[in-house]
Formats: structure tokens, sequence, C-alpha cells
């Protein structure tokens, strides 16, 4: 379990597979975490801790929140994110989106022709922002403008509708979580 296997038996394409994972997980997601966060930290902090806390019980906001003028300078310094890098770290989402294009070659995957743990990691980054309907902790607020415009800019991204697709295929529906409509 699972079938098949996400990590491919042949040594070139587990190579690969595990080369895009990394990847993803240490260039696209702090990326993406950090164009999220960065403008809502810069003008409201208590979205972004709500944004922040999506998943988790209502008691990690409420513990949270006292804490509003403080955690954000410790999520900031936690997490290696600065104001002044903002541009910078969409244009790492940007490259890493192109990437997930040229990996797939047009194809349904990133590595051969099977679901495999560079898929699950890519689409698994982009979750947040994508907010499909079958993931599992959808956001409990509505994005302000300047984040909505930044989330359609990245929309249009094929990538991004190619995640979308994963989740469609692969993540099925949670059980946790009512059927709805994808955030706007």
């Amino acid at each position: 379990y699972p079938e098949p296997p996400l990590y491919p038996g042949d040594a070139a394409a587990l190579h690969r597979a595990l080369a895009l994972e990394d990847y993803f997980d240490e260039q696209l997601g702090p990326a993406l975490r950090a164009a999220i966060v960065t403008p809502l930290f810069r003008h409201d902090p208590d979205l972004a801790l709500r944004v922040l806390t999506t998943g988790m019980p209502d008691k990690a906001y409420q513990t949270l929140r006292p804490l509003v003028r403080i955690f954000p300078a410790f999520y900031r310094f936690r997490h290696k994110i600065s104001d002044s890098k903002l541009e910078a770290d969409r244009a790492t989402v940007n490259v890493a989106l192109d990437r997930i294009e040229q990996e797939r070659q047009g194809r349904a995957y990133l590595v051969g022709d099977a679901f495999t743990v560079a898929d699950l990691t890519a689409a698994a980054m982009l979750g947040a922002l994508l907010q499909p309907p079958e993931i599992q902790y959808p956001l409990r607020v509505e994005l302000p403008p300047y984040l909505q415009d930044y989330r359609a800019t990245v929309l249009r991204h094929p990538a991004t509708q190619w995640a979308a697709g994963v989740y469609r295929l692969h993540r099925g529906r949670s059980a946790e979580v009512p059927r709805r409509s994808a955030a706007a």
C-alpha cells in the first residue's frame, strides 16, 4: 500500500522522484509560505494567525491571539521570512511552477506514468493556495484582496491546474470536511 507505490522501483526514477520531492519541499514550500504570510503579517497579523492555525482546534488561535504583537517576529525569524524578500519569494514560486511544467513535459505525472512522492509533494505544497474541494483543512477565512490577486495570478499557471487535478485524482474527499465549493 499504496498501489502503485509512491517510490518508484527503478533506481533512476527513484532518484529523480526524491530530488523533486526535496526541491518542492525546500524551495517551493518555504517560498509559497513566505509569499502568503509576508503581506498578511504586514497588513493584518490577526488574519495571519487565523490562516496559520487553519486545521487546528480553535484553541490554537485563541492561545496565539494574545501574542499577535510578538508572534510575527518569531515566525519570520523561525522561517527566515522578511518583507524585503517578498518579490524574490514570489519569483521562486514562479520558477517552481515552471519547473513542474518542464518536468511533466505534458504528461500526467512528474516521474514516469504513475503518481509518486514528487507529485504528492508538489501538489501538497500548492494546496493551501489552491484550496481544492478535496483539501483536508480548508481556509475558514476570506483572503484579503491583495492575496486574492496573488492567488488569482498563481492559479493562471498551468502547473496549478495540474496540481488541482492531482488532488481530484489522488486525494479524494476528506470525511472530516463537509462538501463545499472551492475558495474564491
